[in-house]
């Protein structure tokens, strides 16, 4: 499942808080960030 990183907003964390959390969440291979032309998505593995 691909969540837009609207989730930011949503979720209303700081860009410092959502980087954070990104990198433990992929680090411990629960999340992935993929990069395309159309954006930048978070898939929950």
């Amino acid at each position: 499942m691909y969540v837009r990183c609207l989730l930011i907003d949503y979720i209303g964390l700081s860009n410092k808080k959502w980087d954070k959390t990104i990198k433990g969440l992929t680090g411990k291979d629960l999340a992935a960030v993929n990069k395309t032309e159309e954006g930048l998505f978070v898939e929950l593995v």
